[in-house]
């Protein structure tokens, strides 16, 4: 893939548009040709590379020519943005393999894409997990409970008739 910096362009000319030609399939032309039926160019062109939302996602980690130890930092340092909470070696190596199994099928660059979309598409990226005792407690809160009438040193609680 190939990426244009400011000030580059492309250009195409015509290189026999002489009258013979007109009204002539492109099959009919006479000798060698290139046929483009369209092409297409997207932008934005930055200043720098990499931008700046780049930077904030992979930090000093350069995410072109993905390698096993790259996926594994990309892991390491996007995890706990996407999860929202620190994560541990064993998920960042459940990541590492997950892009091991995808380059077995995949380039290198398929691969990280691919690891990463398993990462948005995760239960901790789409759902916030809470403690449960703090979640235990907030719905006791809604129900109308003091932290007085169910908390004990055991934590079972203590007065309280749910039936």
């Amino acid at each position: 893939m190939y990426y244009l910096e400011p000030g580059d362009r492309v250009l195409f000319r015509m290189i026999d548009g002489a009258p013979h030609s007109q009204g002539r399939t492109m099959i009919d032309q006479p000798g060698p040709f290139v046929a483009i039926r369209s092409f297409s160019i997207e932008g934005p062109i930055y200043e720098s590379w990499p931008p700046k939302g780049h930077r904030t996602l992979f930090g000093d980690i350069d995410p072109t020519q993905p390698t096993p130890e790259k996926a594994t930092a990309i892991a390491a340092h996007l995890g706990p943005k996407l999860f929202r909470r620190p994560i541990d070696d064993k998920m960042v190596a459940k990541y590492h393999g997950l892009y091991e199994t995808f380059t077995k099928t995949m380039t290198p660059d398929e691969s990280l894409r691919s690891m990463l979309a398993t990462m948005l598409v995760s239960p901790q990226f789409l759902y916030y997990e809470e403690p449960p005792s703090s979640l235990y407690v907030n719905v006791l809160h809604q129900l109308g409970f003091e932290d007085q009438s169910f908390g004990t040193s055991t934590g079972t609680l203590s007065g309280l008739n749910l039936a």
